[in-house]
């Protein structure tokens, strides 16, 4: 089973979403895991994760984070960013 065609269209070109659009805010997705009781003993699910920009910001604030994007152009710029990070 894919994904519907409509789901995929505004992402052709991912390096190009992942430019665009701009980074969540620190203090904000700090916020909200904070009101939800998040601690670095905590797993965060990222449901349509995108090119993962969420998903980085979680990543230094919870103990684990599992991001899921089905999109393959999305996805593979995810993993990417996700090595980068890996190695940093």
């Amino acid at each position: 089973m894919g994904l519907d065609r409509r789901a995929t269209r505004g992402f052709v070109n991912p390096e190009e979403y992942e430019r665009g659009r701009p980074p969540f805010a620190r203090d904000g997705v700090a916020a909200v895991v904070s009101a939800l009781g998040l601690t670095r003993d905590s797993w965060v699910l990222d449901l349509g994760a995108g090119t993962g920009k969420l998903s980085r910001e979680l990543v230094q604030l919870v103990g684990q984070v599992i991001a899921v994007e089905l999109a393959p152009e999305m996805l593979a710029v995810l993993k990417a960013a996700a090595a980068v990070g890996r190695r940093a």
